[in-house]
């Protein structure tokens, strides 16, 4: 499989197992990226988080309603919260994008702290959910919303690893945040330091 970042075709397992499936994780030999090894379509896996990934065996089975209320689940995202307080600003009157926003618990934090927020989850019983809350919450990718110098600030917490592209999404993101806004990285820095091993 060939690495999204750098383009090499040379990699290794190294775990063949994630939190609840088995699923080779490869490594780079060039530039180091630790990938998921993806066997389906960019189309089949946006499929599969629409309607399935809740159902799967191996997932805990929880409704949307269940996520939203889960005392573990609301515990860390009072120390994401006081986190991004400490690293970033204070949030009151920023437009925060969420990426992978589930049922909406990380959202209502965020907005209880004085920010803007927007969620982007493909689970559609989970967005429904975050909806009838009062969260706008949008279905479908984040590099098919074509946001453009929206965001003060972009969040997503264990996404990365479940979307097909992530240097797009990653591109997406840069794309999305205001002039000013807290960037995850210099990706043309970064690849140019991939490309000639820096």
């Amino acid at each position: 499989m060939k690495c999204n970042f750098c383009g090499s075709k040379a990699n290794k397992i190294i775990y063949n197992y994630t939190r609840f499936e088995r699923n080779n994780i490869l490594e780079c030999k060039k530039c180091g990226l630790a990938f998921l090894e993806v066997k389906k379509t960019k189309k089949e896996i946006e499929e599969f988080y629409k309607e399935e990934y809740r159902k799967t065996k191996d997932l805990p089975k929880k409704s949307a309603e269940e996520m939203f209320n889960d005392p573990v689940i609301r515990r860390d995202c009072q120390e994401r919260l006081e986190w991004i307080k400490k690293n970033y600003c204070n949030l009151k009157g920023k437009k925060v994008l969420e990426i992978g926003s589930s049922s909406g618990y990380f959202l209502e934090v965020l907005s209880s702290a004085g920010a803007e927020v927007i969620g982007v989850e493909l689970l559609d019983s989970y967005a429904t959910y975050a909806r009838s809350l009062g969260f706008i919450v949008y279905s479908q990718p984040l590099e098919t919303l074509d946001f453009k110098n929206e965001f003060n600030l972009v969040v997503m917490f264990h996404t990365l690893e479940h979307v097909f592209d992530p240097l797009s999404i990653l591109w997406a993101i840069n794309f999305s945040l205001k002039k000013g806004g807290t960037r995850p990285l210099n990706l043309n820095t970064l690849k140019k330091q991939s490309m000639t091993g820096r």
